[in-house]
């Protein structure tokens, strides 16, 4: 019998005790038992130290509290102690939907991918309104996919995989999964993805949030992320300038590895 497909979610966290506790439950809570959570704290100066403590010595929880460099450098150090089969990352301000966890490892025992992603629900933190029940925004083709520039939660990366790809890119803010999921996308492409139809995540609306409250660095980001990978293939000048107008990052180039189910870069 093949051994049970375990799962290391990392945290990232910094002074979010607002939601933190919910967060942390619905991954302790959850009924599959091959499970690790691994919070990692910036620091923080709201209480979260000491929530973090009241877990005691809970088998499944890991955390540290101590500066760090950002989300991206949170998600990194978890990545790096993570002992699971896939990881996955949940925000202090969101949460998991109950047995989750146990349909994510039915789904690696039936199909073995790259990647597997579920679905996510928005909701309004004031009223807790759903706003929508979204996917990841799947094309036809790698490239297509590649230009719609973006990857929703409920995605769960095998673990080495996730290293494989270096981790997600500490220089960036807000669209660090955008920038891991193109990656994966033009190194290896659409056939190591596993999609299901299964509820994974909450995704929180506020206006603290990021995505409230960085839109405008969000779309840079992604922006620079094509501009430089338009660069990489060759892509027609023009194509090339309407990307790099439209962002004034400075950053250090990507070092793709296009795998040969990529298009020529006019094709993109």
């Amino acid at each position: 019998m093949a051994a049970a497909t375990s799962i290391s979610l990392g945290l990232p966290t910094y002074n979010g005790a607002a939601h933190l506790k919910q967060s942390i439950d619905s991954v302790l809570d959850q009924d599959y038992p091959h499970v690790e959570l691994i919070v990692m704290d910036g620091g923080s100066a709201d209480g979260t130290r000491e929530l973090l403590e009241s877990y005691g010595s809970h088998p499944r929880l890991h955390w540290e509290s101590e500066p760090d460099l950002g989300q991206s450098h949170a998600i990194n150090k978890a990545l790096a102690r993570a002992k699971g089969d896939l990881f996955y990352w949940v925000n202090s301000d969101d949460y998991l939907e109950p047995g989750c966890l146990r349909r994510v490892a039915e789904e690696a025992g039936r199909h073995r991918a790259d990647v597997y992603i579920g679905k996510w629900r928005k909701f309004e933190d004031a009223t807790g309104e759903t706003t929508g029940i979204k996917g990841t925004d799947i094309k036809a083709t790698t490239e297509a996919t590649i230009l719609a520039g973006m990857i929703g939660q409920g995605v769960f990366y095998r673990t080495e995989t996730f290293r494989a790809l270096g981790g997600v890119r500490e220089d960036f803010h807000c669209a660090m999964d955008v920038a891991l999921w193109t990656q994966f996308l033009v190194s290896t492409g659409l056939d190591g993805v596993h999609v299901f139809d299964a509820l994974i995540s909450h995704f929180r609306q506020h206006p603290a949030s990021k995505t409230g409250s960085q839109a405008a660095r969000f779309r840079q980001e992604i922006n620079w992320l094509h501009a430089d990978l338009f660069r990489a293939l060759d892509a027609p000048d023009f194509l090339q300038e309407r990307l790099r107008g439209s962002t004034d990052l400075d950053l250090p180039p990507v070092d793709w590895q296009p795998g040969p189910h990529l298009g020529l870069a006019v094709g993109l």
